[in-house]
């Protein structure tokens, strides 16, 4: 999987991003995060579970969870 071809470039070579961290409140913050990033640590996997058991990123797996709810990700 490419996800270039599935996220759209808000800047380039990064992606609009929910979860992109968490304020001293316990807040999430929109940000973005890098493509190639995500290309590198999960191209390889073919859905968002098998993403989610690749990290122990809270922020990524409501990411991956942020991109299947919106049918991005299977």
């Amino acid at each position: 999987m490419n996800f270039y071809d599935i996220l759209e470039e808000v800047e380039e070579g990064q992606a609009y991003n929910t979860f992109a961290g968490k304020d001293g409140k316990g807040n999430y913050l929109i940000g973005t995060i890098s493509i190639d990033f995500l290309n590198d640590k999960f191209s390889q996997y073919n859905n968002v579970e098998e993403m989610k058991n690749a990290t122990n990123s809270e922020l990524l797996k409501l990411y991956f969870d942020w991109l299947k709810e919106n049918e991005l990700l299977d």
